[in-house]
């Protein structure tokens, strides 16, 4: 994360989002077997790189909205729907191939919000990017 802080916090979780619902569209589209078990892996390779690079960018950019006096609270409803989707996927027995197309389309969603906030955000900062 240091090597990119001449970024703000929302350009570089863009990447970091955009990268790994790219590297989740892997299994999701391409799907799981023996013939693909190689680019799979890279895939998840790639977005275990986003998932170590995700937290401090976050941690950084939630410092910056959330007062320290609230911060457990609002970090404990960001948790709930976190664990409604965990329990719902678990009670509809989803197939895995489905259970990937569910966590791309979260990821593609995450990046587009924050493609959205970048763009609110934007007459406040500078546009550098990672």
């Amino acid at each position: 994360y240091r090597l990119c802080s001449a970024g703000s916090s929302t350009a570089i979780l863009l990447c970091i989002f955009s990268i790994a619902s790219a590297a989740m569209a892997v299994p999701a589209f391409v799907g799981i077997t023996e013939k693909t078990k190689h680019v799979n892996f890279l895939a998840f390779v790639v977005f275990e790189v986003c998932v170590g690079a995700y937290f401090p960018a976050n941690a950084s950019l939630k410092s910056r909205f959330v007062d320290d006096a609230h911060r457990a609270t609002a970090y404990n409803a960001f948790r709930t729907p976190m664990n409604l989707i965990v329990v719902l996927v678990l009670l509809t027995r989803l197939s895995i191939h489905r259970t990937f197309q569910l966590l791309f389309a979260q990821l593609l969603s995450g990046a587009m919000l924050l493609a959205w906030f970048r763009v609110a955000e934007a007459p406040s900062q500078d546009n550098k990017s990672c």
